[in-house]
């Protein structure tokens, strides 16, 4: 009881105010905090990855043609009358709103 009591008094003459346990706390939220920032970028890479423009446009295409059971196809095929580019600037656009990145 006595080496106890006597451990806690050095203890608090070293760190009077607690400061290691802040400091630990501090730490331990720090690497929380850059844990959940690591995985919000990876989620965004993943959601605004390579194939994600034209995975979106082709959406918007088809989204835009819904009596049209071939569409598709159409866009599968890059049939001529399926101009692509209008379709991904508008991916694009959403992209970088998702991304932060807008104009």
């Amino acid at each position: 009881m006595a080496d106890s009591f006597i451990r806690q008094v050095v203890n608090e003459l070293a760190d009077p105010h607690g400061l290691r346990q802040a400091r630990s706390d501090v730490e331990s939220d720090l690497a929380r905090v850059r844990q959940q920032r690591d995985d919000y970028a990876a989620e965004l890479a993943r959601i605004t990855g390579a194939d994600a423009r034209e995975r979106l446009a082709r959406h918007l295409w088809l989204d835009s043609r819904p009596n049209d059971p071939y569409a598709a196809a159409h866009w599968q095929a890059g049939d001529s009358f399926v101009n692509k580019e209008p379709w991904r600037r508008k991916a694009d656009a959403a992209l970088a709103v998702i991304a932060g990145k807008e104009k």
